[in-house]
């Protein structure tokens, strides 16, 4: 930035913080984080965003801003993910910017990401992290094929992972989202020889053996999907048309992000 114009921007960025000492509104928040933004300083204005949304959660302007400000540093660490894996690779780095991917709805590039680091190392996590991203590329298109390399990874998965909750959790939910409940059934009842007596899966367990439909395997499952463009699960979804799946893939990736605890990151 012009010398100049960063001292007159740092001027606008007191003159914003005594406005906002003033009187705190979710006007005067916005402000200073937009000042904070035009010095290029990301973190300092989410951190704005942030205390303004705790006095005024209600704000969409502030939450809109808060949205912008995590895709800017999303970007940054992007940025230099990728360029510490073109010089020195490690699994660490493959897989948060496999998150970060997935995070951001770029399933493709999740994809390549999770896919390079199974090529590298060949292990259970990279495994499960490839498998992730084709259970989003499936919730995102709703196509069979993309549901069976989903359905294919976990398989995988669950055999590099044998003891891990984590792939099983993942068909349960996938099971459960094509209407599958049969295979449902039988995954809740693997989770639940690993989580003896857990009150919510014992429950999800009873629930499924009221449902359970052999005759709704996941392959009829996945065409019916298919052919519908609808998702089970109790959401009012309508068909995606062929051309516009991807606006189910945010609500998609949200439910997958959490098997991992990821941090939300949104575009600035």
């Amino acid at each position: 930035m012009n010398p100049l114009r960063k001292l007159f921007t740092e001027g606008k960025v007191r003159e914003a913080r005594r406005r906002l000492a003033a009187e705190a509104t979710p006007l005067s928040y916005a402000q200073l984080a937009q000042e904070h933004a035009k010095l290029g300083d990301a973190r300092a204005a989410l951190a704005v965003c942030e205390e303004g949304l705790r006095a005024f959660s209600g704000s969409a302007e502030l939450a809109r801003l808060a949205d912008r400000a995590r895709g800017i540093l999303r970007e940054g660490r992007m940025a230099e993910l990728k360029l510490e894996l073109s010089q020195a690779p490690r699994p660490a780095l493959w897989r948060e910017l496999a998150e970060l991917y997935l995070e951001s709805g770029q399933v493709g590039k999740a994809e390549e990401q999770a896919q390079a680091w199974l090529r590298h190392s060949g292990d259970g996590e990279s495994q499960w992290m490839f498998a992730r991203a084709l259970c989003a590329r499936f919730l995102a298109d709703r196509g069979r094929s993309a549901g069976q390399r989903a359905f294919a990874a976990l398989d995988e998965a669950e055999r590099r992972l044998p003891r891990d909750a984590r792939p099983l959790e993942l068909r349960l939910e996938l099971c459960g989202r094509i209407g599958a409940t049969a295979d449902a059934l039988r995954t809740a009842a693997a989770l639940l020889e690993l989580r003896p007596g857990e009150p919510e899966l014992e429950a999800r367990h009873r629930s499924l053996q009221e449902q359970s439909d052999p005759a709704r395997t996941i392959d009829r499952a996945l065409r019916e999907v298919e052919r519908s463009g609808l998702l089970w699960g109790g959401e009012a979804e309508e068909p995606a048309p062929a051309a516009g799946r991807s606006r189910y893939l945010r609500p998609a990736l949200q439910r997958l992000a959490a098997f991992d605890g990821a941090q939300a990151a949104l575009y600035l």
